[in-house]
């Protein structure tokens, strides 16, 4: 736990990515 806010940052970046695949995926849900 040195870096935690870069650590954060990962799991935002990855939060991001999920949500813009399930965007690609189910653009009705999110619309």
């Amino acid at each position: 736990m040195s870096s935690p806010s870069l650590e954060m940052q990962g799991v935002k970046g990855l939060s991001t990515a999920v949500d813009q695949h399930f965007k690609l995926l189910m653009p009705q849900v999110f619309t």
